[in-house]
């Protein structure tokens, strides 16, 4: 804007000295043909005064070759009789002249006529005499061209001083009109503006500069709501382009794919990962179909749901933009789906042997093969089939209890060392019968817990330490303070379990040793109760076991369940 105020203040001023020049010439040109004329008839009248005295003697004694003024005689026929210039029988006859036929006619008439060849003006002034000829003088002078050209170099030189000051003066004034408006603040104009007409800019501009305030904080807040979200959702996400450059990566999927977003972020999508069933369903996506597919990836399962996006810029004609893809962990839930699967799979096998034990026995009594003395066999082997299924059963719906997150349940203090005696006084007749002598040492604890969770347990623990122990073995339970609580050790002379097996003991229906389980009546679901009771009281199980040995397990509630 300062530039085209200078350029146009100079063209303005540069077209105003032009005119100026012009002008000036045209009034010169004009000052010095008045004042020829006034002194041409001045001279005529001195003349024709001073010949109508002396005659054409007068004229004789007048000096010839005078060029700023010239006389000339003619008669009433057109003839020249005098002129001061030439021989006047040189001349043509002047009776067509007009300033010559103004003269008879009116007194007196006047004439400019102009050479081309000398770029001159010629002023003729004629009076009509006493006798009836005609007295014309004539003086020259330049045209106005001429007059411009004699002038040109005058009027450059004055040109081109006044151009270097209004170049001065026009770049000072445009500085001084722009710097108002350089300096003026856009975000807080002043009340009182340099110029008025820019009151309805700025309050436009203030206008459009408060939306686009009030568009950027919500774009603001919506980038920070998306990246609020993004960064901690525990799913993956990944946004690419129609060429399947990644436009977006959230910290999940960078932390899934170890992989950085100065990397990735713009590079094609096999940057972040090459497994082909990731790649593949990408590139459905963007063709327009949505697609998921199941993949490992270091020791876990990942489930791939991609989408396409759509333009919405064009509703008529929904043009893909990109794809987005969003990476879960399925491993846990495909985990969860197998447990399942196996429990109902385990369940049907535990329950179908039994029923087919009691189905067979029954079956016999029923069609009266059995023998009187064999019923009472038969008899006790239903009961103890049936008292192995009301145990199965029992245990299932213990552990569906303990499913049920959303349970409510009552929780008290509890003396963990006075309820495992009151468990051991209960299962006293087993110990009896395998002869384990049993210890119990160190200070009780109290744990802030549900009373017949925590019963059954201990319950599993000590079962299991008396089932799998050698006869005259031993038991001991131990109480102990650790660094984050206190532990329940339960520690047995048993069989022991094997390293490769002690992960998979807590699984339901496990068994280390089926055979001897299914003889000592066990269900193998003891162990998994332990294990969702433990959780269930935020507590970890710790397993030493050596086959041959004995096993000892190890239970450490943390001291925010401490009473």
């Amino acid at each position: 804007m300062k530039k085209r105020i200078f350029r146009s203040m100079n063209l303005v001023v540069l077209f105003v000295l032009l005119i100026t020049m012009v002008l000036f010439s045209a009034v010169q040109y004009q000052q010095n043909l008045g004042r020829m004329k006034t002194e041409v008839r001045y001279e005529s009248a001195y003349i024709e005064e001073a010949y109508e005295l002396l005659g054409l003697p007068y004229l004789d004694r007048l000096e010839r070759g005078n060029e700023e003024s010239r006389v000339t005689l003619i008669d009433s026929d057109g003839a020249v009789l005098y002129d001061s210039m030439k021989d006047y029988v040189e001349f043509e006859n002047h009776q067509n002249r007009k300033e010559f036929r103004d003269a008879l006619d009116q007194g007196s008439g006047e004439s400019i006529r102009h050479s081309a060849s000398l770029d001159e003006e010629t002023y003729y002034y004629a009076v009509r005499l006493s006798d009836g000829n005609v007295l014309r003088v004539s003086s020259t002078t330049d045209s106005v061209l001429l007059t411009m050209r004699n002038s040109i170099p005058m009027l450059l030189i004055i040109g081109l001083l006044s151009f270097l000051l209004s170049f001065v003066l026009a770049k000072r004034q445009s500085e001084s009109l722009m710097e108002p408006i350089v300096s003026l603040d856009l975000e807080s104009p002043a009340p009182k503006l340099p110029y008025e007409e820019l009151a309805p800019l700025l309050a436009r501009i203030q206008e459009q500069r408060q939306q686009i305030e009030s568009a950027v904080l919500e774009e603001q807040s919506r980038q920070q709501e998306f990246h609020a979200i993004t960064s901690n959702m525990r799913e993956g996400l990944v946004m690419i382009n129609t060429e399947s450059r990644v436009l977006f990566i959230n910290r999940a999927c960078m932390k899934l794919f170890d992989c950085k977003p100065e990397l990735c972020v713009g590079e094609h999508l096999h940057t972040v990962s090459r497994i082909q069933d990731f790649l593949d369903v990408a590139s459905s996506a963007l063709a327009g179909k949505g697609s998921e597919c199941v993949f490992p990836y270091v020791n876990h399962m990942y489930q791939v749901y991609a989408n396409p996006v759509f333009s919405e810029e064009q509703p008529d004609n929904l043009a893909i933009v990109g794809a987005v893809l969003l990476i879960m962990d399925v491993t846990e839930a495909q985990r969860a789906q197998q447990v399942r699967r196996d429990f109902v799979a385990n369940v049907s096998h535990e329950l179908k042997t039994p029923l087919m034990t009691i189905s067979g026995y029954a079956e016999i009594i029923k069609n009266n093969i059995a023998r009187p003395e064999d019923i009472p066999v038969f008899s006790g082997r239903i009961y103890q089939e049936a008292k192995r299924l009301t145990t199965l059963v029992q245990d299932i719906i213990k552990l569906s209890e303990l499913d049920e997150e959303g349970m409510e349940r009552t929780r008290t203090v509890v003396d963990l060392k006075t309820l495992a005696e009151d468990i051991l006084d209960y299962l006293k007749p087993e110990i009896d019968k395998k002869q384990i002598a049993v210890h119990v040492q160190g200070d009780s604890f109290y744990v802030f817990g549900i009373q017949n969770i925590l019963e059954e347990m201990v319950y599993n623990l000590c079962d299991n330490a008396i089932k799998y122990n050698r006869v005259a073995g031993s038991l001991v339970l131990t109480f102990a303070k650790e660094p984050d609580g206190h532990s329940l050790t339960v520690e047995d002379t048993g069989i022991g379990i094997d390293a490769a097996e002690q992960e998979r003991i807590f699984e339901r229906f496990y068994r280390v040793d089926k055979s001897r389980s299914r003889e000592s009546g066990g269900t193998g679901l003891g162990l998994s109760i332990v294990k969702h009771a433990a959780i269930l009281h935020h507590a970890q199980i710790f397993v030493e076991s050596t086959p041959g040995t004995g096993t000892k397990m190890r239970v450490v509630f943390p001291d925010n369940m401490q009473a």
